[in-house]
């Protein structure tokens, strides 16, 4: 099963210029090595939409605040793949694939 995140972000870039990022985020579990018990260890008593919902948010708010304005809008596939590139590592931790 393949679910849907969405998340909003606020922060200001290098220059203290406010930005406002939507976006969602498709995860399922990780098929590989023991992602299937990580994600059922991690999913127990708590909600894993809601998990991945604030660790994008997390990451997008630190790529924004390490950016100038003009790379995040005219850089759109480099910000997501930073934030990609940062995310993977974390939610292969808990069984999650993005």
């Amino acid at each position: 099963m393949v679910h849907r995140v969405e998340f909003r972000a606020m922060n200001v870039t290098v220059e203290m210029q406010g930005v406002s990022i939507e976006g969602y985020a498709f995860w399922s579990v990780y098929r590989e090595e023991d992602g299937p018990f990580k994600c059922y260890k991690y999913m127990q008593g708590g909600s894993a939409d809601a998990n991945v919902r604030t660790l994008c948010e997390s990451m997008v708010r630190n790529q924004l605040a390490n950016s100038k304005l003009d790379d995040v809008l005219k850089n759109r596939d480099l910000l997501k793949s930073n934030i990609k590139r940062e995310l993977m590592p974390q939610l292969k931790g808990w069984g999650i694939w993005l």
